[in-house]
Formats: C-alpha cells, structure tokens, sequence
C-alpha cells in the first residue's frame, strides 16, 4: 500500500523501523507544506494582493487571474497525475515447462520503495512532496510539476515582495509588524519551494538528455 494513507499507516505501525517511520514522518510534513504553501499562495493573490496591485482596469485584473489559476491548475493537475500513475512492478507471471514452475524475476532496473511498498521500474527517487516515486512512467509529468512550480513560486515571492514594499512604510512598521512577518515568512516559503523545484527540473533535464 503506498500514497499518503500508507505513509500514514507506516507512521503509525507499531512494527516500523525507527529511519522508515523517520522517512514517513518527513514525508507528511512535505506534503502538508506542498498542499499549505499551494493554498496561502492562491488565496493571498487573489483575495488580498490582487485587489490591490492590479485595480486599475478589469482586463489587468482578469489577466492577473488567469495567469494564477493557469498555474495553479497545471500544478495540482500534473501532481495528481504523479501521484496516480500506478509506477509498481509485480513478479512476472510464474511460467510451467516440462512440469517444473519457473519463477521470472523482477524486471530490469526497478528497485523496491519502502515508503511506497512496491517495486518501482526504473526508480528514481521518492518525492516527499508528492508521496510518491518518480519513475519512468510518471517521470514526464514531474517534469511539468517542477516547472509550473518553479514558475508559480518564484511567482508568489514577486507579487508578495512587491505588496510588502508598496503596502507598509518602512521602518515604521511596528502596528503591522505581525502581517509583514506572514508575508516575508510565505515569500520565504515559496522561494524554497521554487529552488527545491528547480533543483528537481534541472536533474530530471539531465537525466533525460543522458538516456
């Protein structure tokens, strides 16, 4: 059993490893941080910075619009397909010749996932973002989870650093210190987030160009 309810059900298994339920542990705080950062980010652009960094006309306003929800949309949309892409590999089927059954091995390349529990073709690593294993078959859309969420972070950490600046006068910014911690701690978040993404794009780039 893999994906989030069978990391949960490693977490909690009183028969798990000490470094698996660590592993475990990390990977419900990576997702939980993927699925928070995905919701403050979508609901301060629209909700508070759009109101006021694009007031002016109705079509700057609806092209601010489109540009978070297309991004928004081609995150969450290759990340569940990432997720629910079935990447497991089960032992061939045993074969009979002559009376004697013969057992075929896994097949070539796959490695066993501990948090996923099954066999991965091709495995690459896990995400701890997505609760998932990066394989040959979903390898393609964590390519395009990785650029749309580069794109949308280093999105966030522009418009949130933009209304930090024209929003609150510094340094006199005593009575709304708590807000402009929020925001700062939020473009910090994302920034993180866009490196992290980053960092996997340029890797699944090279690993591409390598065969």
């Amino acid at each position: 059993m893999g994906g989030f309810f069978g990391i949960l059900h490693l977490l909690f298994k009183t028969s798990t490893r000490k470094r698996v339920r660590i592993l475990a542990l990390i990977n419900i705080v990576g997702i939980v941080y993927f699925a928070m950062m995905l919701f403050v980010n979508t609901s301060l652009a629209c909700s508070v910075i759009q109101p006021r960094v694009v007031q002016e006309t109705k079509i700057l306003s609806i092209f601010w619009y489109l540009i978070v929800f297309y991004l928004l949309i081609n995150t969450t949309g290759n990340a569940a397909i990432v997720y629910y892409t079935d990447i497991s590999t089960n032992l061939w089927t045993a074969s009979h010749y002559h009376n004697v059954k013969v057992v075929q091995p896994f097949a070539a390349r796959s490695h066993h996932c501990v948090l996923c529990n099954q066999q991965i073709v091709r495995r690459d690593h896990h995400c701890f973002f997505l609760c998932s294993c990066i394989s040959f078959y979903n390898q393609k859309y964590f390519v395009f989870f990785c650029f749309y969420m580069s794109i949308g972070s280093l999105y966030a950490v522009c418009f949130i650093s933009y209304h930090i600046c024209v929003e609150y006068d510094f340094p006199s910014v005593d009575e709304n210190f708590a807000h402009v911690i929020f925001l700062a701690s939020v473009a910090f978040g994302s920034f993180f987030g866009a490196v992290a993404a980053m960092s996997f794009l340029f890797w699944q780039l090279k690993l591409i160009c390598r065969g």
